[in-house]
Parts: structure tokens; C-alpha cells; sequence
């Protein structure tokens, strides 16, 4: 159905480069495949045995306290690297509920 699974690799070279990604997703809240323009923030591995590792992106466009969001690998379809940059600087959270 999609060209190919989020590598790691995809998501370090987006944030290297600061190039936001268009990030297609299952939502469980929705059950339904999304798409959206995302900035990449971080990867986080996990710290416990029961713990997953996680892909964490901003949207834009969400509702405050939405904008800042996890997926772990199995959640994400496909990513996208785009053309359209970003400054990291705009993204760091002094409040989280400005997030």
C-alpha cells in the first residue's frame, strides 16, 4: 500500500536536515490512516522491557495541547522527507501547554 516503512534512518536524515515530513499514520482514536505535514522531533528507545520506542513529531496545524505527538513504529505507514525546512528553535517548548 506505501512505498516504505519508517526506517530510522528516514527520520535522523529529516531532523539532520530540517525537512519537515509528511507522516501517514494510523490513528486508533479514528481507525483510519492519516496524513499529515509533521516536524520531526525526536526518537526515543525504550528504557524498560515493557516500554516501546516512540517517534515524536509536531503538527502545526492541531489544536494546542495536540500539537506534540507519539507514534510507535508499528503505528506509522509511511514517511515522507518534503522540501519545506524548519527551524528547530521554533519548536522547542518553554510551556508545555503551549504543546
Amino acid at each position: 500500500m506505501y512505498k516504505e516503512k519508517i526506517t530510522k534512518e528516514t527520520f535522523v536524515k529529516a531532523l539532520k536536515e530540517k525537512k519537515k515530513v509528511l507522516l501517514t499514520y494510523f490513528s486508533g482514536e479514528y481507525s483510519l490512516f492519516l496524513t499529515k505535514l509533521c516536524v520531526p522531533i525526536q526518537h526515543s528507545k525504550p528504557i524498560a522491557e515493557f516500554e516501546k520506542d516512540n517517534y515524536f513529531f509536531w503538527d502545526d496545524q492541531a489544536d494546542v495541547g495536540d500539537r506534540l505527538f507519539g507514534l510507535p513504529p508499528s503505528d506509522i505507514a509511511y514517511i515522507e522527507l518534503t522540501d519545506e525546512s524548519y527551524n528547530p528553535d521554533d519548536y522547542i517548548v518553554k510551556n508545555m501547554s503551549e504543546a
